[in-house]
């Protein structure tokens, strides 16, 4: 929902929530209010300005999420862009309620700088805090071990960079780093590398080719860091191809090959992946492939969107996936697994104002895993039917709302 003008002009209201209520489960706890966005946005002329207060989400370079506060962002055309953000995160088990500064903070902003030295470069800082109760760990050998956790849970600093090259060819660096409790210099270590060199042709083709740095991202404070040295840091080289062969037939693919870890942490922790497709008007396919260290994986998909009616579009997709969790070094003997999944969807507009969604989705599988048939640990294992609706009101005034 939208308020434009309230009470004063270029202040506007904006929300998205919704409500919820199981009429047939025994667990049935009632209705849920779920808040995604709940903030007033006042727009300045003087510097390009805007200021949102309330629930939002943010993105910012390493900085991203819902809060419970204060965006400022004033925006130069010619220069850049300079956003702050400030607040408590938005609660994850209670979405409906707000945190306390004590409970949980984040602040960290974004400089953006159109020409700096031919590129387009953004710098960012993150600083998120959330208090975490002490938990206990039980080792064999050395007993039980209780653990009070800081409330830092995770500092971060990040950088892109997009170069254009040439009129065809663009260059996109990125580095995220993380950095521990205090000064800039006490600890810092690389999250996220990127390096993307694109050559696009407009409506004739695009080929990437990516390599990326990365580790898996746990907080400082949680239960999981406890691990952390089990966690392999992966290096993936990558290749992307999207052609168009005719008119409105788009070809595309993508070949990915992942190293977990070093040689000697972790041999042969090797991973293949490929996704290939088309695209004809209102048709889709593709093909899904994983081989390698975390399982196999082979996959089909199809699907078709578009308009039966001036006021009707339908939507139909389905897929069929074979795959195996069994790990690349457990032998021959693999738990293959095989799912079904078919959607269908309507989308009715009955004019301006009002619209309707239906959708009936479908899913068959037959799970083996552990020498387990149809294991009880996934929930509607064999055959699970859902039906959807949703009814869209907009209430607007004036020009285009």
């Amino acid at each position: 929902m939208i308020f434009r003008d309230v009470g004063v002009k270029r202040l506007n209201v904006k929300s998205y929530f919704y409500l919820t209520d199981d009429f047939s489960s025994d667990l049935n706890t009632g209705t849920t209010l779920r808040i995604f966005d709940l903030y007033a946005d006042y727009k300045k002329t003087l510097f390009s300005s805007d200021i949102r207060i309330g629930r939002q989400f943010v993105f910012a370079g390493v900085g991203r999420g819902p809060i419970d506060g204060i965006r400022l962002s004033f925006n130069s055309r010619e220069n850049g862009k300079l956003l702050l953000y400030a607040g408590t995160m938005a609660p994850a088990v209670n979405p409906d309620n707000i945190d306390s500064w004590n409970e949980s903070n984040i602040f960290g902003g974004e400089l953006t700088a159109y020409y700096l030295l031919g590129n387009v470069m953004k710098f960012s800082f993150v600083r998120r805090s959330r208090k975490v109760e002490p938990f206990e760990l039980s080792f064999p050998r050395f007993g039980i071990s209780s653990l009070n956790p800081s409330s830092l849970q995770r500092q971060a600093a990040g950088i892109n960079i997009a170069r254009s090259l040439s009129d065809n060819m663009s260059l996109y660096l990125r580095g995220d780093f993380g950095i521990g409790e205090g000064a800039f210099d006490k600890s810092v270590s690389m999250d996220r590398g990127e390096i993307a060199l694109t050559h696009n042709k407009r409506n004739s083709h695009y080929l990437t080719l990516e390599f990326l740095n990365r580790k898996p991202l746990v907080y400082v404070n949680s239960f999981f860091s406890n691990f952390s040295s089990l966690l392999r840091r992966s290096n993936e080289l990558s290749v992307s191809f999207d052609k168009k062969t005719a008119e409105n037939l788009w070809l595309n693919s993508k070949i990915a090959f992942v190293i977990y870890g070093t040689s000697s942490e972790s041999e042969g922790a090797n991973s293949l992946r490929i996704n290939s497709g088309f695209k004809f008007k209102s048709f889709s396919s593709g093909l899904i492939f994983r081989n390698g260290y975390g399982g196999d994986w082979l996959g089909l998909n199809a699907g078709y969107y578009g308009q039966v009616m001036q006021s009707l579009s339908l939507r139909i997709d389905g897929e069929w996936s074979m795959f195996s969790l069994t790990s690349y070094d457990l032998g021959n003997d693999k738990d293959e697994s095989i799912a079904f999944s078919l959607r269908t969807g309507i989308n009715w507009r009955f004019n301006r104002h009002v619209s309707l969604d239906a959708e009936i989705q479908s899913l068959s599988q037959s799970i083996e895993w552990a020498n387990i048939s149809n294991t009880v640990l996934f929930a509607g294992n064999d055959n699970e039917f859902r039906v959807f609706l949703k009814l869209n009101i907009w209430f607007w005034k004036g020009k285009g709302y």
